[in-house]
């Protein structure tokens, strides 16, 4: 991209964000100026370097979450999400884990098949 500072033209580099799967439903600028927040509906957000476009983390998310903001101290991010439904929340979970006291399921009810 080519841009006008002062009286002279700069040449900066165009960088992509390109996320795993699924499409873009939010994002923002870190506090800091240097990282970019960006949710996808697949149920995970994107931390990148704005400067290179290097993917630099990734956090859990319910599906179909959208809409991104970072408060002002840069130590938080808020995302939309849909109503509580089990089929948006499932990618949260590992397979035969009880979210409430970090039993096993199996455990609890024997390996007959996963309880939802």
């Amino acid at each position: 991209m080519i841009e006008v500072k002062g009286n002279k033209l700069v040449v900066t580099p165009v960088v992509q964000y390109v996320i795993e799967e699924g499409r873009i439903t939010g994002f923002d600028v870190h506090a800091s100026g240097a990282y970019v927040v960006v949710t996808g509906n697949k149920g995970k957000a994107y931390i990148f370097r704005i400067e290179t476009g290097e993917l630099r983390g990734t956090i859990k998310l319910p599906l179909h979450a959208k809409g991104c903001c970072v408060d002002p101290s840069g130590l938080y991010f808020v995302v939309q999400v849909p109503p509580f439904n089990s089929q948006n929340t499932r990618n949260l979970l590992r397979p035969n884990f009880q979210v409430f006291n970090g039993e096993s399921l199996e455990e609890d009810f024997g390996s007959q098949g996963s309880h939802e």
